[in-house]
């Protein structure tokens, strides 16, 4: 049963995530009174799971690099390019799982973050090995023009 309770908890923590990122998502820190009550909603969410390392990796994963894939996948959305995301890690899933890959996320927080990015923007995410990303590149974009030209 402690389970069941715990799985229950750490859905509540993905859900107040979720409607805290879906509340401020586009936000800038220059907006000061909305980014103000950004970082105030999220620590009353951290103090309310007890600021567990789970819930911060969370809140992290709504804040740190988003706003910068954000702009990027927006701007592409608004000129109807389509989104690709190149992960080299050649493991894939399996890589995050096991947690080997350089960032402070925890594998729950990386997972979160890249469903969030293949759900709200389309995003094609491919693993790929370094030796191969060129390869990749390449491809992508070959294909992707040959069939706007056709």
């Amino acid at each position: 049963m402690a389970a069941e309770e715990e799985l229950q908890i750490i859905y509540g923590m993905f859900t107040d995530c979720w409607k805290l990122y879906k509340k401020y998502a586009g936000i800038q820190q220059a907006e000061d009174i909305r980014w103000e009550q950004f970082v105030r909603e999220s620590d009353l969410i951290a103090k309310e799971y007890n600021n567990s390392r789970f819930v911060r990796d969370l809140l992290l994963a709504t804040t740190q690099e988003r706003e910068r894939f954000e702009k990027e996948f927006l701007k592409a959305g608004n000129d109807r390019a389509k989104v690709y995301l190149m992960v080299e890690a050649p493991g894939g899933y399996s890589d995050i799982i096991a947690h080997r890959y350089n960032t402070e996320f925890t594998p729950a927080a990386y997972m979160a973050s890249l469903k969030t990015f293949e759900h709200r923007f389309d995003a094609n995410i491919q693993f790929i090995s370094p030796e191969y990303a060129g390869y990749y590149i390449v491809s992508t974009f070959q294909y992707y023009a040959r069939e706007i030209l056709k």
